[in-house]
C-alpha cells in the first residue's frame, strides 16, 4: 500500500480506505479512481490477515448455527 500512496500522493491509511470501501473515508472520485488505477498498476492483491480470516470463519460459523436453529 505504500507504493500505491507514495503514486497517488495520499497516506496509506487513505489508501487503505478506499481499496477497503471504507464509507468514513473522505477522498474525492479523482482520489479514488488514482488509488484503483495504482493498485490495478502494481498488480496489487488484498492479504487478508490471520486475525480477519479467523473472524470471517467465526462469523460464518456463528451464521450457519443461528440459521439451524
Amino acid at each position: 500500500m505504500a507504493d500505491i500512496a507514495k503514486m497517488v500522493g495520499v497516506s496509506i491509511a487513505t489508501v487503505s480506505r478506499v481499496l477497503n470501501y471504507d464509507d468514513k473515508v473522505v477522498a474525492s472520485d479523482e482520489t479514488r479512481r488514482k488509488i484503483f488505477e495504482a493498485a490495478e498498476s502494481l498488480n496489487y492483491t488484498k492479504h487478508i490477515n490471520k486475525k480477519t480470516a479467523r473472524r470471517e470463519k467465526s462469523q460464518l460459523y456463528n451464521g450457519a448455527r443461528r440459521k439451524k436453529n
